[in-house]
């Protein structure tokens, strides 16, 4: 007698509380998007917020990919591959099937392709969350520092945030040997590259605030991003979903308040085209990888 799996409540719980948040942000952002401008948007913007979701996956994926060399994955895992696997993961941590459903998968995956033991999949995802936390911590401190208060030029907030990344880009590879107790391969490389992925993601964010019609300033943005970008890591709705449109929202509006409801209308639109692209790019990404296997 085959044995039954137990029903998800957690996660399917988790998935209707991030859609019941989504679509508060849809009831709260329509009182304040001009439905006429959004019809009349310039498609060479939408354009550019799907490019930068595809932009995200190919920067996520560098993330991983980079992390797991340092690893006992036999053969090594290929980016292309490690890319297959990031744009099927992102699809399938909206599904409620297990917790979270993409980073299951990934690891099984490797386990079975790839050798890869499992505790060392759930290690690379620890490393990951950890190497973000920092960035987005430089990265959001940095934006959110008033030139005005440390008597230097606007440029300088970035220079403390691009000395802050390099600083944890030199200590990555000391510090990972002497925790992991192993060789780590272009460790360095691990908090520019997560850098990079924030600053697509505020990149989005901006084109968002441009299509709505309320244009911010890119220090807000960056802001914003980061702590969205940071709930969208946590477990806990699937893939953040609500809980970033908020905190978006929310973040906006602290720091400028006259855009009212707009910070929820532009991250829900971000979160409308990502929608699109992650759909289109995990699917092809798990027949690729569904291929390859049975081939």
């Amino acid at each position: 007698m085959s044995e039954t799996r137990p029903i998800p409540w957690r996660r399917i719980l988790t998935l209707t509380i991030g859609v019941a948040l989504t679509v508060a942000a849809l009831v709260v952002a329509a009182r304040h998007i001009d439905f006429a401008r959004l019809a009349s948007a310039n498609p060479a913007w939408l354009g550019a917020l799907a490019l930068g979701v595809v932009g995200n996956i190919f920067a996520t994926s560098a993330v991983f990919w980079v992390i797991t060399r340092s690893f006992d994955a036999t053969p090594p895992v290929g980016f292309g591959k490690m890319t297959q696997l990031i744009g099927a993961s992102a699809l399938l941590n909206y599904l409620p099937l297990m917790l979270p459903a993409g980073q299951v998968g990934r690891a099984a995956y490797l386990k079975v392709k790839n050798q890869l033991p499992l505790h060392q999949s759930f290690l690379i995802v620890m490393i990951v969350l950890g190497v973000s936390a920092l960035v987005m911590v430089v990265a959001g401190a940095s934006a959110a520092l008033d030139p005005a208060t440390i008597g230097l030029g606007t440029p300088m907030r970035w220079a403390f945030g691009a000395a802050g990344i390099a600083l944890i880009a030199l200590a990555s590879g000391p510090v990972s040997r002497m925790t992991l107790r192993r060789k780590t391969w272009m460790a360095w490389t691990w908090a520019p590259l997560r850098a990079v992925d924030l600053l697509v993601i505020s990149i989005r964010l901006y084109i968002a605030f441009q299509i709505v019609g309320q244009p911010v300033t890119f220090a807000h943005v960056v802001v914003a991003a980061s702590a969205g970008m940071f709930v969208s890591l946590l477990p806990l709705t699937p893939n953040g979903l609500g809980l970033r449109e908020w905190v978006v929202g929310a973040l906006t509006e602290a720091m400028a308040p006259t855009t009212g409801g707009m910070g929820l209308a532009a991250s829900v639109v971000d979160r409308g085209v990502e929608a699109v692209v992650l759909t289109v790019a995990g699917a092809w990404a798990m027949w690729k990888l569904k291929r390859e296997s049975s081939g």
